[in-house]
């Protein structure tokens, strides 16, 4: 049988599906990086869920979680970080620290602040 290969089309839709904010890491990467061809889609993705896994169930802001996913994508291109870079990593991460959790089921946000409390008792 004859199958048809997804066009390039057609894989940069799904790969958008995949994450909201991988066009707008993708233009800003483009944008402030030296060489462009250095950036793909795989790595943005790989940056992508490494900010989600930090992000976990906080609600942080669009511009947070970019600032966090550019440094990671730097990371993985293995360049250098220069001082701004390291600022926005450090005010990233406090904003990340700082942000209330997001009620996804019901009681998500009493869940674990009552498990902090019991820690803080222990």
């Amino acid at each position: 049988m004859d199958t048809l290969a997804p066009t390039t089309l057609q894989t940069d839709s799904t790969q958008e599906a995949q994450h909201p904010l991988l066009t707008e890491l993708l233009e800003r990467a483009k944008g402030s990086l030296e060489n462009e061809e250095e950036v793909s889609c795989k790595i943005a993705l790989k940056a992508l869920s490494e900010m989600e896994e930090a992000v976990c169930k906080k609600r942080v802001p669009n511009f947070v979680k970019l600032d966090f996913a550019m440094v990671r994508l730097k990371l993985w291109l293995k360049i250098g970080l220069s001082e701004e870079d390291e600022m926005l990593l450090n005010k990233a991460l406090k904003a990340i620290e700082n942000a209330p959790l997001a009620q996804i089921e019901g009681l998500e946000s009493a869940k674990c602040y009552l498990v902090k409390e019991r820690e803080f008792l222990v």
